[in-house]
């Protein structure tokens, strides 16, 4: 059987950091969202034709489903 030996170095410390990448960034600045439709209670949906994430507050698409779990 085969021995194992380890130590363990008490001196060294754990350090956390932030890491912030660029500027405050709002989701509407994004190319890739188009927000003219923003409004209270808007929901982010993706638009495969138009390669782009709109903001509505009504969502007609059948490939939609919705699973909200069990309670």
């Amino acid at each position: 059987m085969a021995v194992i030996k380890a130590t363990i170095n008490k001196t060294a410390k754990v350090r956390a950091r932030t890491v912030e990448v660029g500027a405050g960034v709002k989701l509407t600045d994004l190319v890739d969202v188009d927000s003219a439709a923003l409004d209270n209670g808007a929901m982010l949906i993706y638009d495969l034709a138009a390669q782009k994430f709109l903001l509505t507050n009504r969502i007609e698409n059948p490939d939609l489903r919705i699973i909200g779990g069990i309670y």
